[in-house]
């Protein structure tokens, strides 16, 4: 059991990170600050579930950077086609579009991103991954399911206030 709440909490920390990472590559390439997530917090979830899967399911390929390379590529670039597909057919937005760019499908993946990604899943499974072990298992084991109990409320009550209002705003546009 204990091992769930972690995943919730390595869930919660990937998010952030990967918040952080939007902000920073909007802010380089665009030269403004934006929210690039979903809900209203400082948190992108594609990333917290992008890292749960590149770390847990890559570490049988540790040994070969060359494989955890590709394959952080290949679920990166599924997980982001099918969060685009799902997010414009629920909600019947863009959050991201790509056909400006070469090597793009249908505007929700491209190739440049892609190799972002990879590089990252790299960096996750060699140096990122390791340090949050590291930190989340180095504190007291009861505080785990407590910390992971407020992230999942907090990440439900984010989730309920973004929905209504997409849904509310849309309804009245």
């Amino acid at each position: 059991m204990l091992i769930f709440f972690y995943l919730i909490i390595y869930f919660f920390i990937y998010s952030i990170l990967g918040w952080i990472c939007e902000m920073i590559f909007c802010y380089v390439t665009n030269n403004q600050k934006e929210n690039r997530g979903f809900l209203f917090g400082p948190y992108c979830q594609i990333y917290g579930f992008g890292g749960l899967i590149i770390a847990y399911a890559l570490i049988p390929f540790r040994d070969n950077i060359f494989l955890i390379f590709i394959f952080s590529i290949i679920i990166s670039s599924i997980l982001e086609y099918i969060t685009a597909y799902s997010l414009e057919k629920i909600f019947n937005k863009k959050w991201w579009d790509y056909s400006n760019r070469r090597f793009n499908i249908n505007g929700r993946v491209c190739l440049g991103n892609s190799l972002l990604f990879g590089i990252l899943g790299v960096i996750t499974i060699y140096i990122i991954h390791p340090i949050i072990v590291d930190l989340i298992t180095s504190i007291p084991t009861y505080f785990a399911p407590i910390t992971a109990i407020i992230i999942l409320l907090m990440l439900i009550t984010d989730l309920y206030f973004t929905t209504r209002n997409l849904i509310f705003d849309k309804a009245y546009k």
